[in-house]
């Protein structure tokens, strides 16, 4: 059975965004220069937790944590626009929360039984300054 961490990292490649793991500390040293328009994923640590079968072994690993789907972003711009110019959750946030769905959707295509899966809006997140969401999760392979 393939690690969660390398199946988000297939599933992510495949939607055509880039892929990172680790840290928060190291997720924070991403690059000022990266692209606009383009999604981030950066997942955090991941907890296994293997639950056992009543005949012994393993029968199904649970994984839990979180991670952050974002886009580089316009520090300046208010988070609900001003009249004039629109603002982070219409330009960032809202087309990202379509995007999670693609990834949930693909994960459960996968025979990935997705047992929670939240979501917060952030803004000006880490020191490159992205908006985008904050995903907790809880998945296990069916």
């Amino acid at each position: 059975m393939a690690d969660i961490v390398g199946v988000f990292n297939s599933h992510v490649d495949t939607l055509g965004w880039y892929f990172t793991y680790g840290n928060k500390e190291n997720q924070n040293l991403l690059q000022s220069d990266m692209v606009t328009d383009a999604v981030y994923f950066l997942l955090d640590p991941v907890n296994r937790n293997p639950i056992p079968s009543k005949f012994g072994g393993v029968s199904v690993v649970e994984y839990t944590g979180s991670f952050l789907l974002v886009v580089k972003s316009d520090m300046d711009n208010t988070y609900g626009g001003d009249g004039v110019k629109v603002g982070k959750y219409e330009l960032n946030i809202k087309p990202l929360l379509t995007k999670l769905e693609l990834l949930k959707s693909s994960l459960q295509c996968d025979n990935y039984n997705v047992q929670a899966w939240s979501n917060t809006d952030i803004v000006n997140a880490l020191d490159v300054n992205m908006d985008g969401l904050v995903v907790t999760y809880k998945v296990s392979k069916l």
